[in-house]
């Protein structure tokens, strides 16, 4: 029972503070490792959550519109601001289905963006457009079978509200596609999460055989 309860409580803790997690992982391996396309998804999940906790403001004050009053159900939800004793909090849209919903929306958009793109001289059929399709579609197929289980997983707690839940995601999903289009605008390699857009550039990709010999 010990052990059981144990594991509940991770996966808890884990659904709980998913986008932030997430959010802090790909910033910090991102800076550790040089990787500039993982800070900029991470900067994304930051600057939705910002545009979200505004429009809470915005739809409070404008349209009394989202309460969620309860300290149990607050201290349970994650991602949320901490309020004091009494206090209810705002949840339309909700923080934790954009952020999530964000991130998701962000590595679909790349995956499709790499299983689409043909490297420069390649054929259809060649080996390195294959391998991109295979990274994408991945990409894609897994990204989309976790959200969908981290979703169930938090529609099944108290912690949403359906308004709050939809706006969320609606406003989530939109600044996912349309923040990776405006960092890959200048530079593709910036939207290049999964690390394999390099080979576009003419003579980066080999697919052959290379052998070395000693020089003389």
């Amino acid at each position: 029972m010990a052990a059981a309860a144990t594991l509940s409580e991770l996966f808890s803790g884990t659904v709980r503070h998913f986008p932030i997690a997430i959010t802090s992982a790909l910033g910090v391996a991102g800076l550790a490792t040089g990787r500039p396309a993982w800070i900029l998804a991470a900067v994304g999940s930051v600057i939705t959550a910002v545009v979200v906790l505004g429009l809470q403001y915005i739809l409070l004050k404008g349209f009394a519109l989202g309460p969620m009053p309860g300290d149990a159900v607050l201290q349970a939800c994650g991602v949320i601001p901490t309020v004091a004793a009494g206090t209810p909090y705002f949840a339309t849209p909700s923080v934790w289905i954009a952020m999530t919903m964000f991130l998701a929306t962000y590595i679909i958009t790349a995956g499709a963006n790499v299983a689409t793109t043909r490297p420069s001289g390649q054929p259809n059929e060649a080996l390195s457009v294959q391998q991109r399709k295979s990274v994408g579609t991945l990409s894609i197929v897994t990204t989309v079978l976790l959200v969908l289980f981290l979703i169930i997983a938090r529609a099944r707690t108290s912690c949403e509200t359906l308004l709050g839940a939809l706006s969320g995601a609606v406003v989530g999903a939109a600044l996912g596609y349309s923040l990776w289009h405006a960092f890959s605008a200048s530079d593709p390699l910036a939207g290049d999460i999964h690390g394999v857009m390099a080979g576009l550039r003419p003579g980066s990709l080999r697919t052959g055989a290379v052998a070395c010999v000693p020089g003389n």
